[in-house]
C-alpha cells in the first residue's frame, strides 16, 4: 500500500453520530500527506511509531507512549518507516458521553465494549474518556475558566474534576492555566 485508501479506512471501522473508530496497519517505509476529517482525531500507535508533521509544523515522532490530538481538518504528512498499527478515535464535538453511550451506539453491551477495548489499548475505556477529556482540558485552560472547561466536558461536580486534573498533571486547573496561559488581566 503506497497511498492512503479511505474506503478500506471505513471498511475497517465502525462510525456512529458521535465517533469514528478505525483501526490501521501500515507497512514499513510508508509516507503520505491528508487533511483529517471534521472530527477531532485522536490517535494512539498500538505498535510501532510515526514521524508526522501537522500543519506544517515541526516533525513529531510518537509511539504507542503518546496520543496524538489532531484538531479538525489538520493537514497531515505521515512517514512511516517500520510496520506499525494505529488505532484511531474521531469524536465530534459531544465529548460527554458515556462509555455505557457509546457502547450502545455500536450495538455492543457494555462488558463487551469494555473488554475490546482494553484488550486494544491496554486501558478502560473510562480511563481513555477521562484521559482524552483532561487533555482537552488542559488545552481549553488556556482560554476559559475552571468552571466553564468543567461544564464544557461534562464534570458537574467541580472537586471530582479538580482532583482527576491534579492526579493527571500535578497541578490544580487553576495553577496549570496560571503557569501556561500567564498572567490575564481583565478588562471591566
Amino acid at each position: 500500500m503506497d497511498r492512503f485508501d479511505r474506503q478500506l479506512e471505513l471498511a475497517d471501522g465502525i462510525e456512529t453520530e458521535y465517533l469514528r473508530i478505525l483501526y490501521y496497519t501500515f507497512e514499513k517505509n510508508y509516507k503520505d500527506t491528508y487533511k483529517s476529517y471534521e472530527y477531532k482525531r485522536l490517535c494512539t500507535i498500538v505498535d510501532g511509531e510515526k514521524n508526522v508533521r501537522i500543519n506544517n509544523g515541526k516533525n513529531i515522532i510518537y509511539d504507542s507512549s503518546k496520543y496524538m490530538l489532531l484538531p479538525p481538518n489538520s493537514s497531515v504528512e505521515m512517514k512511516i518507516e517500520k510496520p506499525t498499527k494505529a488505532l484511531v478515535l474521531e469524536l465530534n464535538e459531544d465529548l460527554i458521553n458515556t462509555v455505557s453511550e457509546i457502547a450502545y451506539d455500536l450495538n455492543m453491551s457494555l462488558p463487551s465494549f469494555s473488554s475490546k477495548f482494553k484488550k486494544i489499548m491496554g486501558m478502560t475505556p473510562n480511563d481513555y474518556l477521562t484521559n482524552l477529556k483532561l487533555n482537552e482540558a488542559a488545552r481549553l485552560l488556556k482560554f476559559s475558566s475552571v468552571t466553564e472547561v468543567a461544564y464544557d466536558l461534562g464534570y458537574e461536580n467541580i472537586s471530582h474534576f479538580i482532583k482527576l486534573f491534579k492526579k493527571k498533571f500535578g497541578l490544580t486547573p487553576k495553577q496549570y492555566s496560571l503557569k501556561y496561559s500567564g498572567e490575564v488581566i481583565k478588562i471591566q
